[in-house]
């Protein structure tokens, strides 16, 4: 009878601590699942928010671009203006753009008015803007990636008669 009672006493407690791990487990089951949803909800929230940060910042510098555009002088150097000329403006407007890489006058054939590199286009750069010319681009941010220490969008707008 005492070893009855013992052995029914030691399978309760054997089957009270099955029950705790397993609620130990299930519990840790659901923390992970928990924690996952809180991550994949904090990705997204940081997606979202890091999406409208990029797009902000482009809207800015699209209607900086476009402000360039409508200026009478740039209209005077696509006509007039030689290579040094293009470039003395260039340089000048570009410091005043914050974290500009390069800026550059396009003709309407596509052709970069000045030297690419000394205007900080790289060939990506041309390429696209050669390409985009004749097209309807005034809505296009090209991507460009292959360098990360330079990663950046190329914009542009039409420069039209003022």
């Amino acid at each position: 009878m005492t070893r009855s009672l013992t052995r029914q006493t030691s399978l309760a407690a054997m089957l009270v601590a099955a029950l705790i791990i397993g609620a130990a487990l299930l519990n840790q089951y659901l923390l992970s699942v928990q924690g996952r949803e809180y991550a994949e909800a904090e990705s997204q929230v940081s997606f979202e928010s890091y999406h409208y940060t990029v797009d902000n910042q482009i809207g800015f510098y699209r209607s900086l671009v476009n402000r360039l555009a409508r200026r009478s002088d740039v209209q005077d150097l696509l006509a007039f203006a030689d290579s040094q000329q293009a470039l003395l403006w260039a340089s000048d407007y570009r410091k005043l753009l914050p974290d500009a890489i390069g800026l550059a006058l396009i003709r309407a054939d596509g052709k970069v008015l000045g030297e690419p590199v000394s205007l900080f286009l790289g060939p990506a750069c041309v390429r696209d803007i050669e390409h985009l010319v004749g097209n309807d681009f005034t809505g296009v941010a090209s991507v460009h990636r292959d360098n990360p220490e330079l990663a950046h969008f190329d914009l542009m707008a039409p420069v039209s008669d003022v």
